[in-house]
């Protein structure tokens, strides 16, 4: 499935399920709602800091709603846990 994003009034954050193409009708459909964001700008935070953001679980023995945060070693092309202190800022409204 294709997912688009609204991109009008993006702020740099990572989308929730509504920002996805088809509003509640994507969310209505799918089992599991998973975003996978990664940091663009500087200011905000590390470049290398990948979050990934599971945003709906149906069926609730298959996981929890939360994030969790990776970073990238560029030497080895590895993803591993971050820690909990390099988490992005808050864009600022």
């Amino acid at each position: 499935m294709k997912v688009v994003l609204k991109l009008q009034n993006w702020s740099g954050c990572p989308p929730n399920m509504h920002d996805i193409s088809g509003n509640a009708h994507f969310i209505n459909k799918c089992d599991n709602g998973i975003v996978i964001h990664r940091n663009r700008d500087p200011e905000s935070g590390p470049i290398d800091l990948v979050q990934v953001c599971v945003r709906k679980v149906r069926n609730k023995v298959a996981g929890t709603i939360g994030e969790a945060y990776l970073a990238y070693n560029r030497v080895t092309g590895e993803f591993f846990d971050a820690a909990g202190d390099m988490k992005l800022k808050k864009p600022s409204s």
